[in-house]
């Protein structure tokens, strides 16, 4: 692999450098403009625009886990569009009428806090490890397995040297600005991208064909969807799962809410989601086009993934311009999840055993958490060329089994007038036994397209919708229980409503 000075010239190392030197502005202009105070340091004072919360939940969703999904259902026979769009949809009507007004109401820093709020401390720890190994396992992993393929395959670049250098400035930019800082570097990638995306879909060269990333991405998901089951029980199930990780991603995942918790009103929410959906559906449009068309031809589905890509054919401009992007993309993604896992460290696991902390003790320990994060996401670098595909969806699989039951916890909190605070630590502690027994026990024979059996029988899609389906009956039969017994002293009840 060659080094960066060895592919570029001198004047796309500029345009770089000046791209770099804007972020040290951004980064520099608000650690001066805030203060060291948690309100400002974690939730930039809750004074986020519409537009800014808009491009962040763009930038959050073209660059996550959720977004290559949905890239994947695409190619699911059974799994039409429409389905697609009407769950993606729902779910965001849910977040923004429903869920986030609430967790301002409550005035959250994190989502485990509304667990706290409505149930017990227990489930809230329980809650926000899940989160942050869900950080950790999926999240970075993903990040840092796409980027080494991305800038290996493409730009002829050597990964982890570069990884290790976009690690750092991340976790500069993250450690040192905070989440003003970090919603307002997605600002500068989100124009970078849009930019960029308008720029090869229209006036560039249009012979840019991703072959070793695409083919990365396709011959895998291909692989993957091969291996679905066409039954209509099984998509069925496919899109359950998918329902219930849209309502993990958008309503429950700090990833997401972090942003919306930052906003200045429940207007500027919603005037930010319908502007980031229209990004959204434009920049899959766009996106789409310059991988399927070759100019106004569209290339048959079987030859999509076998164009090759050829840098001596770009101008300087148009490989400054992609390298910028994916460095953009890189680090706004790395800062944001290292902010956000400090913060679900601070204030569930450091205060609650410190309620009395000051606000500039809690921004120090909140760097101090970033920190611990970026060493992490380090000593992972070396380590991602042993990812593969199957792997990531393992560990996937594995996180889906967890997350159910939590996002059960947050549609029955809804749906019910009042709950028992016994009931969400015994739901959880209930389906993790089962969902460990569940890992245990399934059968991880080998199948043809060289998956493990969980995988390739899609125990992970029915176990966690049998897991989110047994958590809502038992929240549900508990609920009944514990309302019939609601005279005595020690069945207190707590309703939601308490804290509309």
């Amino acid at each position: 692999m060659k080094s960066i000075f060895e592919i570029f010239s001198l004047s796309d190392l500029f345009i770089l450098i000046v791209y770099l030197s804007a972020i040290l502005v951004i980064t520099v202009y608000f650690t001066k403009s805030f203060g060291v105070s948690s309100l400002e340091y974690f939730l930039a004072k809750k004074n986020v625009n519409w537009m800014v919360f808009g491009f962040s939940v763009f930038i959050a969703v073209a660059s996550s886990e959720y977004f290559l999904w949905l890239f994947s259902l695409r190619s699911v026979p059974g799994c039409n569009s429409l389905y697609l769009l009407l769950i993606f949809l729902f779910v965001i009507y849910l977040s923004v009428k429903i869920f986030w007004p609430k967790y301002q109401r409550l005035k959250l820093f994190t989502t485990p806090e509304y667990i706290e709020k409505i149930f017990d401390r227990k489930s809230s720890i329980y809650f926000s490890w899940v989160l942050l190994l869900f950080f950790i396992l999926v999240k970075t992993v993903l990040t840092l397995s796409l980027s080494s393929v991305f800038l290996q395959e493409i730009f002829k670049v050597e990964a982890i040297n570069t990884l290790l250098s976009l690690v750092l400035f991340a976790g500069v930019l993250a450690l040192v600005g905070g989440l003003p800082t970090v919603i307002h570097i997605h600002l500068l990638q989100a124009i970078v991208l849009i930019l960029g995306t308008l720029y090869f879909s229209f006036a560039g060269n249009n012979i840019i064909e991703f072959k070793e990333f695409f083919n990365f991405i396709n011959v895998n998901v291909s692989n993957a969807s091969d291996s679905y089951p066409k039954d209509f029980f099984s998509v069925s199930a496919l899109l359950g799962c998918f329902l219930v990780f849209s309502i993990w991603f958008w309503c429950v995942d700090q990833y997401i809410v972090h942003r919306a918790l930052s906003v200045n009103g429940p207007k500027s929410v919603t005037k930010g989601v319908i502007f980031s959906i229209t990004l959204i559906g434009i920049f899959t449009v766009l996106f789409f086009n310059i991988i399927v068309f070759n100019g106004n031809q569209m290339l048959p589905a079987s030859q999509q993934a076998n164009k090759a890509i050829s840098m001596r054919h770009l101008y300087d401009s148009e490989k400054s311009l992609l390298l910028i992007g994916v460095y953009s993309s890189i680090m706004a993604t790395l800062a944001s999840i290292f902010h956000s896992g400090a913060a679900l460290f601070t204030f569930n696991s450091y205060k609650f055993g410190n309620p009395d902390t000051s606000d500039s003790k809690l921004v120090l320990v909140g760097r101090l958490a970033t920190t611990v994060f970026i060493v992490i996401t380090l000593l992972l670098v070396p380590a991602i060329k042993l990812v593969t595909f199957d792997l990531f969806l393992f560990i996937f699989g594995i996180m889906m089994i967890f997350i159910s039951p939590v996002v059960a916890l947050f549609v029955m909190s809804t749906l019910l007038q009042e709950s028992n605070k016994k009931i969400a630590f015994r739901t959880l502690l209930i389906t993790g036994i089962i969902g460990i027994t569940l890992i245990i026990t399934t059968p991880s024979s080998k199948s043809n397209s060289g998956g493990t059996g969980m995988l390739d029988h899609w125990n992970f899609i029915y176990s966690s919708m049998l897991l989110f389906a047994l958590s809502c009956l038992i929240i549900f039969i508990s609920h009944l229980y514990y309302k019939r017994k609601a005279g005595k002293e020690d069945m207190t009840l707590v309703g939601t409503k308490d804290f509309d």
